[in-house]
């Protein structure tokens, strides 16, 4: 490592030589973790190709990102190949250790691969096919935490971005990338209220709980600079998704009750949002109180415990 890392920067290797040494290592511990677990190493074969999965999503990443040996219609092909290729290893191997390593080396790549310049189209790009691939991935198998994971770490990456590299003219971009990773979050959460048998889980209801919150304040830093008159139509506009998600929750035969509970708590929530950031103090006061009237008449009229 130590030697690679002095020839890169005496430049006796070029980009095209570092992507390929970084392709080749990584495909050569895949290859070295199905040979362990063919021996029966299974903990060993599991870090073997962990490790493999994450120097790909580097050398991939830095391919585009970075060097820009390829161009990103291209590279978006590789990516999904790669998120592709890790969940189907995760499932082979029936690991959800290898499942997290492939979000976690995913999430760690832009950071890794930090530039100068700042790539914000390719990294939301990015960031949008490994969602898609994570999730996916929950699809087959509903393994804990990996869905959260995504969810936060995409976040995290992006307001890290936020943070060192917004200006007004990407507003179009990043509000588009939120509305992206809102809407992959709450389709599988959709999806898994009403097609999984056994119902949503308790992290389910807390991911369609973050995702809500999370996107709804991303939003909203976004508008705040020059379109701040906006910012109650977005909290009406969450709000009228998630009124028809529990729509759609109360025609399904086999709903999930507990994500029925969440989609009118978090529509009525985005609701109460809307008084403050449109109206004066005295107004908001009052919206606030015909709101109360209405959940209490709405309560009176519902036979559920839990949502009175």
């Amino acid at each position: 490592g130590f030697f690679l890392r002095y020839a890169y920067d005496n430049e006796w290797i070029g980009p095209v030589g570092q992507v390929s040494i970084g392709v080749s290592a990584g495909l050569a511990l895949l290859v070295a973790g199905w040979k362990k677990d063919r021996q029966g190493w299974r903990i060993f074969s599991r870090m073997l190709t962990s490790g493999g999965i994450v120097v790909l999503y580097v050398s991939t990443f830095s391919a585009f990102g970075f060097y820009h040996l390829v161009p990103q219609s291209v590279a978006a092909v590789f990516l999904a190949i790669l998120v592709a290729e890790s969940a189907l290893l995760a499932l082979s191997y029936d690991s959800v250790a290898i499942g997290v390593m492939a979000v976690v080396g995913g999430l760690l790549t832009p950071l890794l691969m930090h530039s100068d310049h700042d790539q914000y189209v390719s990294l939301f790009v990015y960031l949008g096919i490994l969602t898609a691939g994570s999730l996916a991935l929950l699809a087959v198998r509903p393994w804990p935490v990996i869905g959260t994971l995504a969810l936060v770490g995409t976040q995290g990456v992006y307001w890290g971005w936020y943070v060192g590299n917004y200006h007004p003219e990407k507003l179009a971009w990043a509000m588009g990338f939120q509305a992206v990773v809102f809407a992959l979050h709450w389709g599988q959460g959709l999806v898994s209220a009403t097609v999984r048998r056994e119902g949503s889980t308790w992290e389910d209801v807390a991911r369609s709980s973050l995702n809500a919150g999370l996107t709804f304040g991303a939003m909203l830093a976004l508008l705040e600079d020059r379109h701040s008159h906006w910012q109650s139509a977005l909290a009406m506009l969450f709000a009228g998704v998630y009124a028809v998600t529990a729509r759609v929750l109360i025609a399904h035969p086999e709903r999930s009750r507990r994500m029925l509970l969440v989609a009118v708590g978090i529509s009525s929530g985005f609701i109460a949002l809307a008084f403050p950031l449109e109206a004066s103090a005295s107004w908001v006061a009052l919206g606030w109180s015909v709101q109360a009237a209405v959940l209490w008449w709405f309560g009176i009229r519902v036979e559920q415990r839990p949502l009175r």
